[in-house]
């Protein structure tokens, strides 16, 4: 069998080989089913979906119809075209092993719903709490961004994350983006809940530092919402970027809600928290909230840079860790201007 053309595959017989990071999936790939926009001649995925002969029952234009299509636990992949996809429903992700990846390539930066070439998922209403609950597990989720701008407290994530060993690579993840938003301690960007055991995120985006001027002192981009006597365990952030916009003091980035809302180890690698606050005039006091910890419970920072706060915790009850980044201590990590001369 000679070579085929994409989306059949680039080369191995009829098996997907896919681009940046992807290459894996192709090995035991599944069913293969596509997103666009709109089936329509105006539509260029569309029109070359259609020129490669993909059958038109295998392309749909909702995440939650594209989702539906899958099976369990065989590698089924769901591949996402340019564009913007404004969801009115929340994707109950309860399958194992099924993956989201865009084709878009580069970062995942956007500018709300411009998408300047990426693929993004948006919801606007309040039918939608979580663009996606993700319940399922062993699933990956690639290239594309998840927005949450509903203009009430009901919008509560981008992304809800309450299943096992989930992976998320060069996305965005962002919510509180709105004045509906901003005060609601239950709103963030990611909610990490009891089940989310083992994430793995790598060159994502949480949060956003552009829309949204938050003031509520107990809320966090990145939140840990679980409860009862054992949380979700040993995740890790990898070259990611937590990005806030907010001008009250106490507001912090990370927070946990309850005694167990997480456990053993929490690992941030090479990572940046921002807060941007308008002309510098101040700085928020904290990147951690963190409730009574039950003592098994680490926050490990590893060569990682806060820029907008003062300290990483106040609470000083917590177990947040630091590596030399580059010293040890209160100050470890935490951005100043260079203004004092060399030895001082």
């Amino acid at each position: 069998m000679g070579l085929t053309r994409f989306p059949h595959g680039v080369s191995s017989f009829g098996i997907p080989i896919f681009g940046e990071g992807l290459g894996i999936l192709s090995l035991a790939a599944g069913n293969i089913y596509y997103l666009v926009t709109a089936k329509a001649s105006t539509n260029p995925y569309y029109v070359k979906l259609d020129e490669n002969g993909i059958s038109d029952a295998n392309i749909f234009t909702t995440l939650p119809t594209a989702y539906a299509a899958t099976t369990t636990r065989q590698n089924d992949i769901i591949i996402v075209t340019p564009g913007t996809y404004t969801e009115t429903e929340s994707t109950a992700w309860a399958k194992d092993n099924v993956h989201l990846i865009g084709v878009g390539v580069g970062s995942p930066v956007s500018d709300w719903t411009l998408t300047q070439g990426m693929p993004v998922f948006t919801t606007a209403t309040t039918d939608c709490a979580n663009i996606v609950n993700i319940t399922g597990e062993r699933n990956s989720f690639q290239n594309v961004i998840f927005e949450n701008y509903g203009n009430n407290a009901a919008c509560l994530a981008a992304v809800l994350l309450n299943g096992y060993g989930n992976s998320f690579y060069k996305c965005a993840i962002q919510g509180i983006m709105t004045a509906g938003q901003i005060a609601e301690a239950a709103c963030c960007s990611l909610d990490i809940a009891a089940g989310g055991h083992y994430p793995y995120l790598e060159d994502c985006i949480i949060g956003q530092c552009q829309w949204g001027t938050r003031t509520s002192t107990t809320q966090g981009h990145l939140r840990f919402s679980g409860a009862g006597s054992s949380g979700p365990s040993n995740g890790e952030f990898r070259n990611c970027k937590l990005l806030s916009h907010a001008e009250t003091v106490g507001v912090p980035m990370v927070v946990t809600v309850a005694k167990y809302a997480w456990d053993r180890y929490w690992t941030f690698d090479n990572c940046i928290f921002y807060n941007f606050w308008t002309n510098w005039a101040d700085k928020c006091n904290r990147v951690f909230y963190l409730h009574v910890m039950p003592g098994t419970s680490s926050m490990i920072l590893q060569n990682c840079t806060a820029v907008g706060y003062d300290e990483w915790q106040t609470s000083d009850h917590g177990e947040v860790f630091a590596t030399a980044m580059p010293i040890v201590g209160v100050g470890g990590g935490l951005a100043r201007q260079p203004t004092a001369p060399v030895g001082t």
